[in-house]
């Protein structure tokens, strides 16, 4: 009897929204499966899945703590629990279905609609990088590993068009419309936060996502290599970018006072306040990776963000064509 791919298991959790015993599963048990690859292609692909599954429930825990308290704080006792026991299903390596699950506060549907986004592109990802092996296994004459390699390809095709057969899909809150494959990226705008005081320019570093309710509907602008806001709100540009080339990235930006900050795949890059045009690196995979560049209350109107890809001498705007949202 073939053992169940993670994919596999994944579509199943999916479709029944839930995990496939109705309980929180280990890590193991949902992100590595016992699946047996034998190319080292294959082998690659799967495990890169598991890692990238493993940090998208990371983040989606970190985006969830604010939302307990929110919950708590408007005597919501209920949704604050519903969310903290999804939280220890994710702590414990559970993987929550990614359609269709709804919460009462908009902090928390964001949330999940930015971690079904994350989850959308792993999966991708995994997809693309199945391909190239498929291709070895086949020209290997490895005809196990093909057919094993192609069944996973096709659970993947069942979870990327859920929606066309009927699992609910839910509508996009604020900047969680992330993932829906536009071009460009979209920015919110927010109030200046109650922590925030005029004429302090070095402090007022507050996490984007407790910028609380917008102030308007998000819209979609091309880049974030110039982009500008009111001095007296916050605001956050976010969306995906597409990054080819694995490897070291530079980065660099710049605004009125540093009031800025970058994040890509879930990873501060240019902290906020940490020198203007100070160079900083990160390392990058391959793939359609989450961006957010936020701009802060006070001085701060035009925010500036350059990169410098690898093998490149020096800084450069980066091209509209690799955003998305």
């Amino acid at each position: 009897m073939r053992v169940l791919s993670p994919l596999v298991v994944v579509v199943a959790m999916l479709l029944i929204g839930g995990s496939p015993t109705g309980r929180a599963q280990s890590k193991e048990a949902v992100l590595t499966g016992a699946t047996a690859f034998k190319t080292p292609a294959a082998l690659s692909a799967q495990q890169h899945y598991s890692e990238s599954l493993q940090r998208a429930r990371q983040i989606y825990i970190q985006e969830l703590d604010p939302s307990v308290k929110a919950a708590l704080a408007a005597s919501s006792l209920e949704e604050a629990n519903a969310i903290n026991d999804l939280k220890k299903r994710l702590e414990t390596g559970g993987l929550p279905a990614t359609t269709g699950q709804q919460f009462k506060t908009p902090k928390a549907n964001e949330a999940r609609v930015h971690f079904e986004s994350n989850v959308s592109n792993v999966q991708r990802q995994y997809a693309a990088e199945l391909q190239p092996a498929l291709k070895t296994a086949m020209a290997g004459g490895l005809l196990d590993e093909a057919n094993l390699i192609n069944s996973e390809l096709k659970g993947l095709a069942a979870v990327t068009n859920a929606a066309a057969i009927g699992v609910p899909t839910t509508v996009p809150l604020g900047t969680a419309t992330l993932g829906r494959s536009a071009e460009g990226l979209l920015i919110t705008r927010y109030p200046k936060h109650p922590s925030q005081v005029e004429g302090d320019r070095r402090g007022g570093n507050v996490p984007y996502t407790d910028f609380g309710k917008p102030l308007g509907a998000p819209k979609t602008i091309h880049t974030i290599s110039t982009w500008t806001k009111a001095k007296n709100e916050n605001a956050v540009v976010a969306g995906f970018i597409n990054i080819t080339q694995p490897g070291i990235y530079g980065f660099r930006t710049t605004s009125g006072w540093d009031r800025n900050e970058l994040l890509i795949d879930g990873k501060v890059v240019c902290k906020f306040h940490d020198g203007e045009n100070k160079e900083e690196t990160v390392e990058l995979r391959a793939g359609v990776l989450p961006i957010v560049s936020v701009g802060y209350y006070l001085e701060t109107d035009t925010v500036h963000v350059q990169w410098k890809p690898p093998g490149a001498g020096s800084f450069s705007d980066i091209p509209a064509a690799l955003f998305s949202h």
